[in-house]
């Protein structure tokens, strides 16, 4: 079915009423992308992605519909730093990924964590946002690959192409949204050469009158030059409105023309419509002999407004009869109750069938933390520190901003986890260079919007973490021994999931028997409260490190545990391991590196190639006042992994 109208203000009106009807539609437009409201929301976005330090970005992205924080929420946000932590980490993953993996990467980790499409279909224009959104962003990701414009590049290249007297590219049209069984509507201009079932012409009774001061017209010599009469005088008049009436009957010729099956029209005496192309086709010129000389439009006019009502349906009568069935005239009902019936005939009884059916919701990619949070939404980019957000409980000296600048009172929340994860990916263990650490810590702080007033403590904690010895199984080793060649950042893993419950994870740790953190493990099995799923486990590894032939698993973690070495000593370290479940965390990624390394290292085998895996509690790490401060270790038995793949991996050990 196609809708011809004759303006966009007219298409806009059709589509809004036919939505609320909740029939699909869609509009053939000649508009611009980057005229559209999505540009001026994604170009927002993108602002604050680009520069996430800025609050004034900040909230300026996180009104728009795409992140969809009311004005309310948003001022709840501000007075809690809880809240906005949370809000400020979304910018500052986007900016990390955005570095690191480029737009498109950046763009669908956003779009999937923030749950934009979910949001937007919410609108009764919704599949159209969607649409101008995802369009969008393919031409930033082809902007972004072609010309390598960086991160503030591209977004001042979308600023420049919104600018409105910027000439527009074709490719830059506005896209349809899935058209298979929607309404189309289209403008008569645009729908010439094309064919429909069904067409609806609602709008072709538009006026012939022009009532410009300045008249453009034709003359009718032979070369029918083109005229601008600026005193308006009658003959000119005449000849606009003259030839504005022949370009209505051309119109309405297309969207007539446009049916194979059947064409509705409509037509009455509507405002303006006594000098349209309808009123003279129908009832003028098959009434009146015409002068060539005559102010056509005028006659047409007064001659309208003479005739009555009976005699229009008369001369649409005689029309019907000429057309031997070809035409059905049908004169439109009074409306009930704001309502228009036009069935005719005995009404069909409709019903709403049920939906008895079993939407199996079990196969999903899991992860950690969808395991431990009762959620099942996957995380896309490694879990950050749990423990960032609320301060050790038991901590008898609370957090507090003091004048101080130590590791201690640096910033918590989700920014600073991932700004220390950043920090350690991109430093060089092996080299001491303390000119070019100093000169990334500061590039890193201005990135993440901390002041450079932190250098100073930052420097000296890397300093005390690559320093300070790891003491492993028959071994002691030092970071600042391990040189990049020798380390994978960000090590993700998917494997494959056999069906879980909490229960199949407790039976195997209570099976296996032995005391894995302190003397009863009980706290974090408790945790596990994710419902039954089958799939797949995905993660990342914060680091893997390979020393004199045997392979370590490192964690990151920014965890504030109070303000002193006293308070990152074994017995804090332990709770916080089972209280937040970084036990299950770190069994699951032994088991991930384990799988791998068996099948891909034909001479691996866990007892000797294994090491282990450490929790580094960055803020606490200083052995030169406490030995194994602030460093978690441990290396768990083989047969409490294979324990563990066997519940967890079809066909694993096979």
């Amino acid at each position: 079915i196609a809708i011809l109208v004759r303006t966009n203000n007219q298409a806009q009106t059709v589509k809004m009423s036919l939505s609320k009807r909740r029939i699909p539609s869609v509009i053939y437009s000649i508009d611009n992308v980057f005229d559209s409201h999505e540009a001026m929301e994604l170009e927002r976005f993108l602002g604050a992605a680009s520069d996430p330090s800025n609050m004034k970005k900040v909230r300026a992205a996180l009104v728009t519909d795409i992140l969809g924080i009311s004005g309310e929420e948003l001022d709840i946000a501000g007075q809690d730093p809880l809240i906005w932590d949370e809000q400020l980490a979304v910018f500052a993953e986007c900016n990390y990924l955005w570095n690191k993996q480029g737009f498109i990467n950046m763009f669908r980790h956003f779009m999937m964590r923030k749950r934009v499409k979910e949001r937007l279909v919410l609108f009764h224009n919704g599949e159209r946002r969607i649409t101008n959104l995802l369009h969008l962003s393919e031409i930033l990701h082809k902007v972004w690959v072609e010309r390598k414009p960086g991160v503030t590049g591209l977004v001042r290249w979308l600023s420049e192409q919104r600018d409105a007297s910027r000439m527009k590219l074709e490719e830059h049209l506005l896209r349809l949204e899935s058209d298979d069984d929607a309404v189309k509507i289209v403008t008569i201009h645009k729908s010439k050469g094309l064919e429909f079932p069904v067409v609806f012409c609602p709008f072709n009774w538009g006026g012939s009158e022009v009532n410009d001061r300045e008249i453009i017209f034709h003359d009718e010599s032979k070369e029918r030059n083109l005229v601008l009469d600026l005193g308006c005088n009658e003959k000119s008049l005449s000849a606009a409105r003259k030839e504005l009436l022949s370009e209505n009957i051309r119109l309405l010729y297309v969207a007539l023309t446009r049916a194979k099956k059947r064409c509705y029209l409509v037509w009455g005496r509507i405002n303006s419509s006594e000098t349209s192309a309808m009123a003279y086709l129908f009832h003028y010129a098959r009434n009146n002999e015409q002068d060539a000389d005559e102010d056509i439009v005028t006659a047409l006019k007064n001659y309208f407004v003479d005739i009555k009502d009976s005699e229009l349906l008369d001369d649409l009568k005689m029309l019907e009869k000429r057309a031997e069935g070809a035409i059905d005239v049908s004169v439109l009902p009074f409306p009930v109750d704001g309502k228009y019936d036009f069935y005719k005939g005995d009404m069909e009884q409709f019903f709403c069938r049920n939906f008895a059916g079993k939407i199996d919701d079990t196969f999903k990619i899991s992860s950690y933390s969808s395991l431990t949070s009762g959620s099942s939404a996957s995380h896309d980019i490694r879990d950050i520190d749990a423990g960032t957000r609320t301060a050790f409980k038991d901590s008898p000296e609370p957090y507090q901003q003091s004048g101080m600048q130590d590791i201690f009172s640096f910033p918590k929340g989700a920014r600073a986890g991932i700004f220390f994860h950043d920090l350690f990916e991109q430093v060089d263990f092996s080299y001491s260079e303390a000119g070019a650490r100093e000169e990334l810590v500061a590039g890193k702080l201005r990135e993440y919007g901390f002041g450079a007033i932190w250098k100073g403590a930052v420097c000296d904690m890397i300093n005390k973490v690559l320093d300070a010895p790891f003491y492993a199984k028959e071994k002691v080793i030092k970071l600042s021994e391990i040189d990049k060649a020798s380390r994978v950042n960000e090590m993700e893993f998917y494997f494959p999931l056999k069906m879980i419950a909490p229960v199949t994870i407790k039976k195997v740790f209570q099976d296996y028997g032995k005391v894995v953190v302190n003397d009863d493990h009980s706290d974090w099995i408790d945790n596990l409260m994710f419902s039954p799923s089958k799939g797949f486990m995905k993660g990342y590894m914060d680091m893997v490190f390979c020393h004199e032939g045997r392979f370590f698993l490192v964690d990151w973690k920014s965890n504030y545990l109070g303000n002193s070495i006293t308070h990152y000593g074994e017995p804090n370290i332990n709770e916080v391991m089972e209280r937040e479940s970084y036990i299950l965390q770190y069994h699951l990624y032994i088991l991930a590196l384990h799988q791998y390394l068996r099948l891909k290292a034909a001479a691996y085998n866990y007892e000797d190639s294994f090491g282990g895996v450490f929790y580094i509690f960055m803020r606490g790490v200083d052995d030169s006042k406490t030995r194994g401060s602030g460093i978690f270790y441990d290396l768990p038995d083989v047969s409490l992994i294979n324990r563990l793949g066997k519940a967890l991996i079809p066909g694993y050990g096979e």
